[in-house]
């Protein structure tokens, strides 16, 4: 292909065999003969904490929603936050530092009960010159004194279920290497294809497509590529680009299952299992969480299943971390994805 500037052009996941720069090429090599044209992104990510939902974070004591708590107090201290990112970018991009991909901020809490808790909030934090991310960029992805077990074991509605799996998703993308999910279906067999194709859309933003296996029934992937279709949208013809969304492409078909479940992989795993599919609805499931080994839910899970897990990119090997609960709070660089 004709580039105006190859040797700074990105190659993606191609491989440059040969730059000609100051010759005509005359190999026998076809040019691309087709071109694609677009402005559609299937794999965006759009990752979303909604404070105003179903808590997961109660304390076990005085059983206060403490997502509310949290997030009023990482606003309140959002002054702090802001300068010390400020200051931390500033100085990455004049120094040699290693490369990290998170911001981390705890955050002390005041509860009913008295007794203290911390929230751990998250947000995406490149080296990059451009504005420090607002209060309302950041993810909260864990708070102490919160005994998740108890939360989320027991029956449900539908819809409570998936604010639920939302709100794990958005802990396992810091905390894990992988996330897991095998469900038969995704939404209701009388779900318009519409509606059909808003719930996947809505759970595909909330996943990272490098870290996410995905394990369904063919026809359901059919239902979604059907649903595509009734948009405007060709499965194939993206996927002849490369266009289609990954999660997708990369999913694990698998016919002979009715299991549900949803999981955080890694040394230190978290699985949500029970009756509910990928939809909402006032409808009541079952549900029951547990933290356990990669080896036990590879042997529990995994194995019965007859599925293999594909190999992830490491976590990131850094990142900045900054405890508003310290003396003097000031934004440092930790080893590890997260605080441990």
């Amino acid at each position: 292909m004709d580039l105006h500037n190859p040797r700074e052009s990105d190659a993606g996941k191609c491989k440059i065999v040969e730059i000609y720069e100051d010759k005509p090429y005359d190999d026998s090599a076809p040019y691309a003969s087709e071109i694609a044209v677009y402005s559609l992104e299937m794999n965006e990510e759009k990752v979303r904490f909604d404070f105003g939902d179903d808590p997961i974070y109660v304390c076990e004591t005085s059983e206060e929603n403490l997502e509310a708590i949290a997030i009023d107090a990482l606003v309140d201290r959002y002054d702090i936050i802001s300068a010390q990112l400020s200051n931390a970018r500033n100085y990455a991009l004049s120094s040699r530092l290693p490369d990290f991909a998170n911001a981390v901020v705890r955050v002390g809490l005041h509860c009913a009960c008295g007794k203290p808790h911390q929230a751990l909030f998250y947000c995406p934090f490149p080296i990059r010159p451009e504005p420090v991310p607002r209060s309302q960029d950041f993810l909260l992805a864990d708070i102490t004194g919160v005994d998740l077990s108890d939360v989320l074991d027991g029956v449900f509605s539908k819809t409570r279920l998936m604010n639920s799996v939302n709100k794990l998703i958005v802990r396992w993308r810091l905390f894990c290497e992988q996330i897991v999910i095998v469900s038969p279906f995704v939404g209701h067999q009388f779900n318009s294809k519409q509606k059909r194709l808003e719930i996947w859309e809505r759970l595909l933003r909330q996943l990272d497509k490098e870290r996410t296996v995905f394990v369904t029934r063919p026809a359901t992937l059919g239902e979604y590529k059907s649903a595509l279709l009734d948009s405007g949208l060709d499965y194939e013809m993206l996927e002849t680009f490369g266009l289609e969304n990954q999660i997708v492409s990369g999913g694990t078909k698998k016919q002979d299952f009715h299991a549900k479940l949803f999981i955080g992989l890694g040394d230190r795993s978290e699985v949500l299992s029970g009756s509910a599919n990928i939809v909402g609805g006032p409808s009541m499931e079952n549900a029951s969480f547990k933290k356990q080994s990669r080896s036990r839910v590879e042997a529990k899970y995994f194995s019965p299943l007859k599925i293999n897990i594909p190999p992830t990119l490491p976590l990131p090997s850094c990142h900045l971390f900054l405890d508003l609960t310290a003396e003097s709070p000031k934004a440092t660089i930790e080893t590890g994805s997260a605080p441990g």
